[in-house]
């Protein structure tokens, strides 16, 4: 897991300084973690982090998957243990040869649900009623990891 944090701390740095104002470039962010579910061996953490720009981003990383796969990711209404609707898809997680992660990464600026686009703010991903869950597959939805975000993971 220290591995899994350095790696996402070095992520979200290299992604900060793209700023030209290094010295007063300050990022926010929230952790969450995903837990493993049905034996499946996979979990990871959810990083949501707001640069100095007011830019976010919203990124998983897994341990335990298998290269090669893609994992599909979804954010859902309400916590775990209420269930609920999937709210909007994420770019599927993925694992290169040679990577050690599946990784999957948004910039939340806009987002397109079905016919429509719009902005969710780091304030209202870290304040936001719902989980995240990791499938299996796109033929398997077999959930392998999950976990409480926002307001449920307080």
């Amino acid at each position: 897991m220290k591995k899994l944090v350095l790696f996402l701390t070095i992520t979200i740095a290299l992604c900060c300084s793209c700023n030209n104002d290094d010295d007063e470039a300050k990022a926010t962010m929230q952790e969450f973690v995903l837990e493993e579910v049905n034996g499946s061996g996979i979990k990871g953490l959810v990083r949501v982090v707001k640069s100095s720009t007011d830019y976010t981003w919203f990124s998983i990383a897994l341990e335990g998957t298998s290269s090669g796969n893609l994992y599909p990711t979804h954010i859902y209404n309400n916590s775990l243990a209420d269930d609920g609707n999937i709210a909007f898809s994420l770019p599927e997680a993925y694992r290169r040869e040679g990577d050690k992660f599946a990784i999957s990464s948004t910039s939340f600026s806009p987002i397109d649900i079905g016919d429509s686009f719009f902005v969710m703010t780091y304030d209202e991903l870290i304040n936001f009623d719902g989980h995240v869950k990791i499938l299996k597959s796109e033929s398997d939805p077999t959930v392998v990891a999950q976990g409480n975000i926002g307001i449920n993971a307080q």
